[in-house]
């Protein structure tokens, strides 16, 4: 009888794993859908959303903005060259720094680079974060 109640046991302990085993597939399952739903509401977003249109008050002002965009582009490509995934870029050594190993140059960028219209730079640096 004690042999067959530690059978019992045990088939117990095996079927309560199985079942844990399942339910932690069926969860991480259901987190990847939701995950994969997510990222296709963010890739389906309009357009829209960059670059808003403003409407130019003198040419100057055009001028100055696409200066400003024109610096920002080309500082982020030297970063992606140069130093991507670290925290900030060494110009004069081309190379990048890690202080908290955070990639804190795309963390911080990234609005900028939202409000400036920059969407490819944009999407990379959301997908990297």
């Amino acid at each position: 009888i004690l042999d067959l109640e530690d059978q019992l046991d045990q088939s117990k302990k095996e079927l309560e794993r199985i079942q844990q085993a399942l339910f932690n597939s069926q969860n991480q399952q259901r987190q990847q859908e939701l995950q994969q739903q997510r990222q296709q509401q963010l890739d389906s977003q309009p357009r829209a959303l960059f670059a808003p249109s403003i409407p130019d008050q003198d040419p100057e002002s055009e001028e100055r903005r696409q200066a400003v965009k024109g610096a920002m582009k080309f500082a982020w490509d030297m970063y992606e060259k140069y130093a991507w995934g670290k925290d900030e870029l060494k110009p004069i050594s081309k190379s990048g720094t890690t202080w908290f190993n955070l990639g804190v140059t795309i963390v911080d960028s990234i609005d900028t680079l939202f409000i400036m219209g920059l969407e490819d730079e944009y999407h990379k640096a959301r997908d990297w974060i």
